[in-house]
């Protein structure tokens, strides 16, 4: 769905959710009028009819606890909702610690089966993970390993509420090199050997060194990815020997829309390999040449340096490159972090480089928009979610930031003032996971911008998790179809910044 001005993504999710699990309890309890007519019958039908009870109770429950953490949910949110007020890292364990129940919302609407029994793979493969941290084997088992068991696992049974328990203490006890090395599964030599046969076939695929110097912080690898025929001078020792070029990379050329892209995994961990599935089809389809930046990851580097860096590679792309590369139309975008560092780039250009063109659109998938502790209803919501729980984001938060002023705008957008939201492109769209904590990042940033009369186009999809465009695929047609939809939206932006040019 769309978002309107003014409504909040994270409480339309909230009521949506909550009124499902409502629904869910009054179906269940019509159906024992019929379960009392059989306890009429003989003393065997009876037994089956306590067999019957026994398995109400034993469906009802889930969703009488979800009702329950949703009322504890909308109790911390009246008692902290104030505006610009900040949760404390105690309040939140104290919340998380009393919210320990398994989520249903991934699996709540018929046709997500395959989304399903991917995120009961995921589950299996933490609860994998947890049992060998628990014998003290982590850093012995290759990730890959661990996810192949919880695979085959989740084949045959669920996810319990103790394993989901297990799980969720993990989640508060990983440390950023867990994160880093669940989150770069796919660069895993035998993950990249299968996923290099499922990439759709391409013209160009290249690993090559944007040059600076090493006072600037040397040079920065980035991944070009086209399919149209264009010819630029790449030199050869630019090319990174550790990503070879794609055999049918030869007739390169000079491209006229250009897609800036910053990849997503909390400013910790993925490089342009983990999301490349979707930018080849994204170069296909927009025909366009795919810049995508490989950035120095926290904590190793922190705040301000990947934004430095990516602006660097923007202000080489537009300012006369030796490499001849003359873009006519430069659009920014990215997932997640990715979708953060697009937007502050974007901000650093207008207020540290007047000198430079500022982006001609911007496209984000489910940023993250405000890195301060700030109360909302969506982080509320998914405080335990599979996929992002929030101690997760808590730890990339500080490993990027620590130190730093996180209502800096060149950090969290969000906060930005007004004068540098009027400067913004007025191009602007942004993909929205409804089931997602950082919904209520990308729906409030664009009604802070339609107040001030900066066009955003938004979209929700309210049945996806966070990271969907990194799954999307024909067995999950809602995802497949978020996917196809973010190509059309990339080629409107350049096509509306093309026709503004040529006004």
């Amino acid at each position: 769905m769309d978002e309107e001005e003014g409504i909040s993504g994270g409480w339309h999710v909230f009521i949506r959710l909550s009124l499902h699990c409502l629904a869910k309890i009054e179906s269940l309890l019509n159906l024992l009028p019929a379960v009392e007519k059989k306890a009429e019958a003989s003393y065997l039908t009876r037994i089956g009819v306590g067999i019957a009870i026994d398995n109400f109770l034993s469906d009802v429950a889930p969703y009488v606890n979800h009702i329950t953490y949703f009322n504890e949910i909308l109790g911390m949110l009246i008692k902290y909702h104030t505006p610009g007020l900040v949760w404390t890292k105690e309040s939140i364990v104290a919340l998380t610690d009393s919210c320990l129940i398994p989520p249903f919302w991934y699996t709540y609407e018929e046709g997500l089966d395959t989304l399903q029994h991917l995120l009961e793979t995921v589950k299996q493969a933490a609860a994998s993970a947890a049992s060998t941290n628990q014998a003290h084997r982590v850093g012995k088992d290759s990730p890959l390993i661990s996810l192949a068991y919880g695979g085959a696992k989740a084949l045959y049974s669920k996810v319990t509420e103790d394993q989901h328990q297990v799980i969720m203490r993990l989640h508060k006890e990983a440390n950023i090199q867990v994160l880093k090395t669940m989150w770069c599964l796919p660069e895993d030599p035998i993950v990249q050997r299968f996923l290099s046969v499922t990439f759709p076939s391409i013209l160009m695929s290249i690993s090559a060194f944007v040059p600076r110097s090493e006072e600037e912080g040397g040079p920065i690898r980035c991944q070009f990815i086209s399919n149209e025929p264009f010819t630029f001078n790449m030199p050869q020792e630019a090319v990174d020997p550790q990503y070879p070029a794609h055999p049918k990379s030869q007739n390169i050329g000079k491209p006229t829309r250009i897609f800036l892209n910053f990849h997503g995994g909390g400013f910790v961990s993925g490089t342009p390999h983990t999301h490349e599935t979707y930018l080849r089809e994204w170069a296909k389809d927009s025909k366009c040449l795919i810049v995508s930046v490989d950035y120095k990851l926290a904590p190793e580097k922190q705040f301000p340096f990947q934004v430095e860096e990516c602006t660097y590679v923007y202000k080489w792309l537009v300012d006369n490159n030796p490499w001849g590369i003359k873009p006519s139309e430069i659009v920014l975008g990215g997932d997640s972090a990715g979708g953060n560092l697009s937007m502050t780039t974007t901000m650093n250009i207008i207020l540290n480089h007047p000198n430079l063109p500022v982006p001609d659109g911007i496209l984000m998938a489910y940023p993250a928009l405000d890195l301060t502790y700030t109360v909302t209803t969506s982080r509320a919501m998914f405080l335990n979610d599979v996929l992002v729980p929030y101690c997760f984001l808590e730890k990339c938060l500080e490993a990027y930031t620590e130190g730093s002023d996180t209502r800096n705008p060149l950090v969290s957008p969000l906060w930005a003032d007004d004068d540098l939201l009027k400067k913004l492109p007025h191009n602007i769209v942004i993909l929205n996971a409804g089931l997602d904590p950082l919904l209520d990042d990308g729906v409030k940033f664009a009604h802070k911008c339609r107040k001030l009369g900066v066009p955003v186009v938004q979209k929700t999809y309210e049945l996806l998790p966070h990271g969907y465009l990194n799954f999307a695929s024909p067995y999950i047609p809602y995802a497949w179809k978020a996917k196809t939809e973010a190509t059309e939206f990339l080629r409107t932006i350049f096509e509306t910044a093309e026709r503004k040019k040529n006004l």
